[in-house]
């Protein structure tokens, strides 16, 4: 076996919840859970611990083993480098003349392992009419792979939001050698067409640490950002 990397600390994402998207991924995400109170079949098969609170919601760019006070500052100094405006342009074919932002709706429910009868995480797709969405998020990774700061693992980047995952269920830490798992094919069909967000602008690339952290006051977690630049 080829040996271990760094533990990943932190990572490069777009943050969903926004002002604007924040009512949206509340109510769907509600309607969810609610889901899965009401109907035996899906109430059965997945817990409810299990659904990843609002504030966790983001799309992962890349991961990142960031140990030190300067490794960080490192990949901070890439992030505020970055200049999404002009990504945007060079995808759109307007380089040299004033583009908009980004904005992207979250679809569906699909299972993140080929079994969806033994299946551990679910998640939304990113959808957007323009098309760039993808190739926007590859270029700005690209950007950080290009610094070393994050590695490239050779299989692609999956754009995805988690909106469910068995190892935040209490008793099923990442240490566990058998994770548990699920039979989504009820869920999966049943939310096939459901919208959780509909062209949300993207408001900003972030770093952040790894580990969701509750919020004072607030029934949620979010993750502490390390820093962000504005899209």
């Amino acid at each position: 076996m080829p040996p271990l990397g760094p533990r990943p600390t932190h990572f490069l994402c777009i943050p969903l919840v926004t002002p604007i998207s924040q009512p949206q991924l509340q109510t769907s995400l509600s309607s969810f859970r609610d889901a899965l109170l009401t109907n035996p079949l899906l109430s059965s098969s997945i817990p409810l611990d299990a659904v990843r609170p609002l504030g966790t919601l983001h799309l992962t760019l890349g991961v990142m083993a960031l140990p030190t006070p300067a490794a960080v500052s490192r990949a901070l100094a890439v992030l505020s480098g970055l200049r999404p405006r002009e990504i945007l342009a060079s995808l759109r074919g307007t380089r040299g003349t004033p583009t908009g932002g980004l904005a992207l709706s979250l679809a569906g429910l699909k299972s993140m392992q080929m079994d969806v009868k033994q299946c551990s995480v679910l998640y939304a797709e990113p959808r957007d009419g323009e098309g760039v969405v993808q190739g926007f998020c590859e270029r700005v990774r690209a950007e950080f792979v290009r610094a070393g700061v994050v590695q490239e693992d050779g299989r692609g980047l999956l754009l995805h939001a988690t909106i469910v995952n068995t190892v935040y269920v209490p008793g099923q830490g990442r240490g566990k050698k058998k994770r548990l798992v699920m039979d989504a094919e009820e869920a999966v069909q049943l939310f096939e067409g459901q919208e959780w967000c509909v062209d949300v602008p993207v408001d900003r690339i972030a770093i952040c640490q790894m580990g969701a952290k509750k919020v004072a006051g607030v029934k949620g977690e979010e993750y502490v950002e390390e820093g962000h630049v504005d899209v």
